[in-house]
């Protein structure tokens, strides 16, 4: 059997994360298992656990995840200066704009303040 290169990982982990927010999306964090999300991959279960820990590792991985762009938005917005209420309505619009064209970023965000 081959070994399985870095660049492999990656995307194994990926399609796990994929996965995760998927599963946790349509049943919420509590009620979803660690073998419903493998299946979703098409893996294993052990597969799971090489990458993460447990459950818990895999959805601060989904939310580490997706966390980086609402920090990408903020810098963007804080870079155009102005003053504090302008750069906070940039922030806003943009969020609000980010939210509505990037399904993953809103399905991660309905996960984390809705589904846990």
């Amino acid at each position: 059997m081959p070994r399985r290169t870095k660049e492999d990982a990656a995307k194994t982990r990926q399609s796990m994360l994929i996965a995760a927010r998927s599963v946790f999306s349509r049943k919420g964090y509590a009620t979803t298992t660690l073998e419903e999300i493998a299946q979703e991959a098409g893996l294993t279960r052990g597969a799971i656990y090489w990458h993460f820990g447990s459950k818990a590792e895999l959805y601060l991985a989904l939310l580490d995840e997706y966390s980086g762009k609402g920090g990408e938005i903020i810098q963007a917005a804080a870079a155009q200066g102005g003053t504090l209420v302008e750069i906070l309505g940039r922030v806003f619009t943009r969020m609000l704009e980010a939210i509505e064209t990037d399904l993953a970023l809103r399905e991660v965000m309905e996960i984390s303040l809705f589904k846990t």
